[in-house]
């Protein structure tokens, strides 16, 4: 990830557009496949605010609750919030029955985006963009044939 994330800041210093979108995409697919706190670390480093929102997300979904050491990282007040969310999901899960959702289903995503509002709000200008996957692949694609062309 930290290589990927040179890679972006170089790109985008230089004006590499295409190089940025690349180097974005393979550090979000490194990011991804981490743990919870992990993503939320590299997020806040970073200024991605998809990574830390996916990290809390990973945290209410998950069968056990934040460890001492990842309350540590996370702070209490982001704990707090985590343990609440996890609680409305519990006993919204609880009063359900098993084969029969209500209508808006469990407590998502949303509710993680609007608990971390304050905090994920003031990084929107920093954030890097998000593109679409054929997009990307294409910049991908571009990239491999401009490499290919320079290396004979």
């Amino acid at each position: 990830v930290t290589e990927w994330m040179s890679v972006y800041t170089l790109a985008k210093t230089w004006g590499l557009a295409q190089l940025e979108k690349v180097a974005f995409f393979e550090a979000s697919k490194s990011v991804a496949s981490l743990k919870p706190v992990s993503k939320v670390i590299l997020g806040r480093k970073h200024g991605v605010v998809q990574w830390v929102a996916s990290g809390y997300w990973d945290f209410v979904q998950r069968d056990q609750p934040p460890s001492e050491a990842e309350k540590e990282v996370l702070g209490l007040q982001v704990s707090l919030k985590i343990f609440e969310i996890r609680e409305k999901r519990w006993a919204q899960f609880r009063m359900q029955n098993w084969t029969v959702q209500s209508r808006g289903g469990l407590i998502g995503f949303n509710a993680v985006k609007e608990a971390f509002k304050d905090e994920l709000t003031p990084w929107t200008e920093m954030e890097p963009r998000i593109f679409s996957l054929p997009f990307l692949k294409r910049a991908l694609m571009i990239c491999i044939k401009r490499r290919n062309s320079t290396s004979k």
